[in-house]
């Protein structure tokens, strides 16, 4: 199978993400599409994150007959690398073809990506894997390696879970921004200072 790797904090997952990889499978890109979530960031990219097992459990609630959670990540209780964990999982998983699923915002970035803690990924990373650009509002597509595929004719992701955090802080409904579990739950928990 064909397994679209989807990276990510999830923090927390909203609605654009769901209608991302619905897109993307509707169009048989994948065969699956796993979510890949990030425990702990590469170090240049270091962020404060919702603990992992609220994440977890958020993401849990959107997963559907061809998607799942990949804990890679999570249990190896490291730095993320990408292009060290995708290896790892066509070791693990031979009779899989892995690529990465990505949006736009992060290309002007490749240049920081490290495979590992001082090695930086490209161009060899994107020699050796697929990666899958996604169109985000306000970001370029342009593409600086040729195993990278632009997806066409899906919906370019509006919504960020930092701007569904601020709202859930300030109060602001964000009912069309969440499936209505993730929702539920972080009212429940509440998390991101919800109400």
């Amino acid at each position: 199978m064909h397994i679209g790797v989807f990276g990510g904090t999830f923090d927390p997952p909203h609605i654009a993400h769901s209608i991302l990889v619905n897109e993307v499978l509707q169009k048989n890109i994948f065969d699956q599409v796993w979510y890949l979530p990030v425990k702990i960031h590469q170090s240049i990219f270091a962020k404060d994150s919702l603990a992992i097992d609220h994440r977890l459990k958020m993401l849990s609630f959107i997963q559907t007959d061809q998607t799942r959670v990949e804990l890679f990540e999570v249990d190896s209780n490291q730095e993320s690398h990408t292009h060290s964990t995708l290896r790892a999982l066509q070791k693990k998983h031979p009779n899989h073809t892995f690529s990465f699923l990505m949006g736009a915002d992060q290309l002007p970035k490749l240049h920081l990506w490290n495979c590992e803690q001082d090695r930086q990924c490209f161009p060899e990373a994107a020699d050796e894997f697929k990666y899958y650009i996604y169109p985000r509002k306000g970001y370029s597509l342009d593409c600086p390696y040729s195993n990278f595929k632009i997806i066409k004719q899906v919906t370019p992701m509006g919504v960020s879970s930092s701007e569904v955090r601020a709202k859930l802080a300030d109060n602001v409904s964000v009912a069309d921004l969440l499936q209505p579990q993730v929702l539920q739950y972080i009212v429940e928990k509440n998390l991101y200072g919800a109400i």
